[in-house]
């Protein structure tokens, strides 16, 4: 449901990874993208990998306040997921598949369900989190915050889609050969309700070891798209708890993100970096990554390229959830947990090194387990 190529979230990320995979392993690759107008892109071509056998995208407005109302009357229960279709879309992948005789199908997270497979392929069902449990976390956060009517509205409409969902996956993931999970926690949820899931984890790469300038104030970054919800609703929290409570002569913070500049532009003291393309384009500039997450769910690929790069990170329990870690993260669920952490950080620079040695050996630990990528098919 997204263009790979255009973008460096996880979501693309992990699309990539995927892709990189099976071309490994010998198949010919077939790549279908809906291309949305939030994540528009006019043209990838430089960038699409040579071995990809056949690229095709079809346009669908996601935001068109019409069809979400046309939507939402004819379609209750799946307006959500609906955005992402289109009968002309379907054509397109019917075209495609009588063309050619795939031998998987690859549905790269839950909007992409909702098409239908005319061929005998094996379908697999690429779950980058459970959708469900996303909507739920969100609902959850709210209690974070001071009560009010929008807040209490905002609750009924999430935990709507939330129920409206689960219902969804129950029904129509009962037709995959295969769900592919990059976590345990989302593994052991699919097994309670089907028969072929598999943990398939991606492997970010090898490991990159970086030296960093230590200068006088700690660096501290917050990492990551301001178009999806749980990122700025982190962000908000640790700004308004964490951040007004450091001393501005010894912490330096940076929001590096899309659309960050346009929500925190009022906020003193405030540094952005919107235009960044990888990772590492960032990992020389910054001393800590901070992961506030408290809603959301799957796998943070920006943790498993911090872990590659050993940047030093504080993360919240939900941030770090599905990656088995060690002493080499911190964790901070709390104002008080962040502020106790950063400080001790920024009186002792020198525990950054010994925490980058060990975020290597982590590293390493993670390739050796996430080379087990045979179990896909």
């Amino acid at each position: 449901k997204k263009i790979p190529w255009a973008n460096q979230d996880g979501e693309s990320i992990v699309v990539q990874k995927d892709i990189d995979f099976f071309h490994q392993k010998g198949y010919e690759i077939y790549f279908f993208g809906i291309n949305t107008k939030k994540h528009f892109v006019e043209d990838v071509s430089q960038k699409i990998p040579n071995f990809i056998q056949n690229y095709e995208t079809e346009y669908i407005n996601t935001l068109s306040i019409f069809r979400l109302i046309f939507l939402f009357i004819f379609k209750n229960k799946t307006w959500y997921l609906n955005r992402f279709y289109s009968k002309k879309t379907q054509r397109k992948l019917n075209n495609l598949m009588s063309l050619n005789d795939f031998d998987a199908i690859i549905y790269e997270g839950l909007p992409c369900t909702l098409y239908g497979a005319t061929s005998s392929s094996k379908l697999i069902y690429r779950a980058h989190n459970i959708e469900n449990v996303l909507w739920k976390t969100k609902a959850d956060f709210l209690n974070f915050n001071k009560s009010s009517f929008f807040n209490y509205f905002k609750k009924f409409i999430y935990l709507n889609i939330e129920k409206n969902i689960r219902h969804y996956e129950q029904k129509q993931l009962i037709r995959f050969d295969l769900i592919a999970t990059l976590s345990d926690i989302d593994s052991n949820y699919f097994k309670n309700l089907y028969k072929f899931v598999k943990k398939a984890p991606i492997f970010i790469g090898e490991a990159i070891q970086i030296k960093r300038n230590q200068e006088s104030k700690l660096k501290i970054v917050i990492l990551g798209s301001m178009d999806w919800q749980p990122n700025i609703a982190g962000s908000k929290w640790f700004i308004q708890n964490v951040w007004k409570n450091l001393n501005p002569n010894e912490f330096e913070l940076t929001i590096a993100g899309k659309g960050a500049t346009k929500i925190f532009h009022n906020i003193p003291n405030l540094k952005f970096d919107e235009y960044w393309n990888h990772f590492d384009e960032i990992k020389e500039k910054y001393d800590v990554l901070i992961v506030p997450l408290f809603s959301g769910g799957g796998i943070r690929i920006k943790i498993l390229e911090a872990i590659q790069y050993q940047l030093p990170l504080i993360s919240t329990t939900k941030g770090i959830e599905g990656i088995k870690i060690d002493s080499s993260i911190y964790i901070a669920n709390s104002k008080e947990d962040f502020i106790q952490v950063l400080n001790m950080i920024s009186q002792n620079r020198n525990q950054l090194d010994e925490i980058q040695k060990k975020m290597l050996n982590l590293h390493l630990s993670f390739k050796e387990n996430n080379l087990k990528l045979d179990a896909w098919i």
